[in-house]
């Protein structure tokens, strides 16, 4: 079994693994439950990312004398404000910073 993204493989189940799943697992029942442990991973990892951003940028943005509504409409709403920030760095950008003396 293989899992892609955007049609690049990144993982390889290979069928001994498959055969030991099915040991707790029905086999018919075996590909929606993997499914949905890459999907509750995947929702998991993006809401801690979201948490992480909303508890770093709120206390910025209430101190920004210069915004003056904070959107609260949806997630997407807010990332969008706060990465259209001046200060607003990614991860890559961050530890690049860190680096230089």
């Amino acid at each position: 079994m293989k899992i892609k993204v955007d049609e690049v493989e990144i993982f390889d189940l290979p069928a001994w693994q498959i055969e030991l799943l099915e040991y707790i697992h029905p086999s018919q029942d075996l590909v929606d439950f993997l499914k949905s442990r890459l999907i509750y991973q995947w929702s998991h990892k993006v809401n801690q990312a979201y948490i992480q951003l909303q508890t770093d940028w709120m206390p910025k943005l209430i101190a920004d004398g210069a915004v003056a509504t904070i959107p609260s409409t949806s997630k997407e709403a807010f990332f969008a404000f706060v990465k259209a920030h001046t200060d607003y760095k990614d991860r890559d950008a961050k530890d690049l910073e860190n680096q230089q003396p």
